[in-house]
């Protein structure tokens, strides 16, 4: 599956001759704004690549828009600006319904989340020279920010898996 946008996907397209091509305005409504296309197009492309338990690939050209956070909503993730990361994280919401159902919601949601954060982290470190700290120095919180949702992530998920560790011999006692 792959879109019909310029470039990357044209290519995969060309590499992968039986890929299912997603079309601008083949979903949601052909009256709708070109925009809401574009929307419409990679959510059913994404939605499509998880019913089928595929990976999503995407390969963004510039750093991820700093409102965009992983989620289930299309509404939440599009409309910053990059369709690339926003597919991504729509993608990256979707991965937890697929691999781990039984997993409470809020560390369902952290796995995608600390993908997500790492890939804003990593992308801000390879566009460093477009950061311009002379004039908004708070641009470090930025990149700070990412680093403390990784690490507070991190740690969250850490103490839930020591916590069912820590009571799993106990359910196994009361057997």
């Amino acid at each position: 599956m792959v879109g019909d946008a310029t470039g990357i996907d044209s290519a995969a397209a060309a590499l992968l001759p039986q890929a299912r091509i997603f079309q601008v305005g083949a979903h949601g409504s052909p009256r709708a704004p070109y925009r809401a296309q574009l929307v419409a197009r990679s959510v059913a492309c994404v939605q499509a690549c998880a019913r089928a338990g595929g990976v999503w690939c995407a390969f963004p050209g510039r750093p991820a828009p700093a409102a965009l956070v992983p989620s289930r909503s299309s509404a939440k993730c599009f409309g910053h600006g990059s369709g690339t990361w926003s597919s991504l994280a729509l993608a990256l919401s979707l991965a937890p319904l697929m691999l781990s159902r039984s997993m409470a919601p809020v560390v369902a949601e952290m796995r995608p989340a600390i993908v997500m954060a790492v890939l804003i982290a990593l992308a801000a470190i390879v566009f460093i020279g477009d950061f311009n700290f002379a004039t908004r120095p708070l641009g470090i919180v930025y990149i700070g920010g990412c680093l403390a949702a990784i690490a507070g992530a991190a740690a969250l998920l850490a103490f839930d898996r020591a916590h069912r560790l820590q009571a799993q011999p106990q359910a196994s006692r009361g057997a």
